[in-house]
């Protein structure tokens, strides 16, 4: 790989890129993110089988996941910046336990601060495939739960979860 940047060239090969560094995680310090850090959590009162009773916590919050590969990341830098910042607006658009979303152009464009709908259509363009499909309702299209998801994916596609043998399961707990 080959990157320029004024007149300075830097050439890279696989061989050349470090090691992820050895460190004592003790000698990190302090996370400052943490000190306001507060997390609103609902409590459920679940009844389990035998009869007994616990409490379940839950983040009040909304969340979405991001599932993530070295090759999921790699496809990721592949987009342009327009369509990188549209699948991360689409991220934070995801209903709960929903496989499509509805792309309010007029929104986004006006959130984003984007003059021209040809930015946006070539951000979609991008996305298409991997990421997002049509539907067959205008402006709602499906994600691809494989990158994204908010919900549990186990419980809303059963017949999609895959179950390792024990002879395999090295092996798939390392994809």
């Amino acid at each position: 790989m080959v990157f320029t940047q004024s007149i300075v060239t830097f050439d890279y090969t696989i061989r050349d890129m470090k090691k992820r560094p050895k460190f004592d995680e003790s000698k990190l310090g302090s996370n400052n993110f943490l000190t306001n850090l507060r997390i609103p959590i609902n409590i459920n009162v679940i009844q389990k089988r035998d009869g007994s009773v616990i409490d379940e916590e839950r983040e009040r919050n909304a969340f979405c996941k991001v599932f993530v590969t070295g090759e999921k990341r790699k496809k990721m830098n592949t987009l342009s910046s327009s369509a990188k910042e549209l699948l991360m607006w689409i991220i934070y658009e995801l209903d709960p336990s929903k496989d499509y979303f509805w792309l309010n152009r007029e929104r986004y464009m006006a959130e984003m601060n984007i003059k021209s709908k040809t930015t946006v259509t070539n951000a979609v363009s991008e996305l298409l495939t991997t990421y997002i499909q049509p539907t067959r309702v205008r402006e709602i299209y499906f994600i691809n739960p494989d990158y994204m998801f908010n919900g549990n994916r186990i419980r809303q596609f059963p017949d999609n979860v895959t179950h390792p043998s024990r002879e395999n399961k090295k092996n798939f707990d390392n994809e």
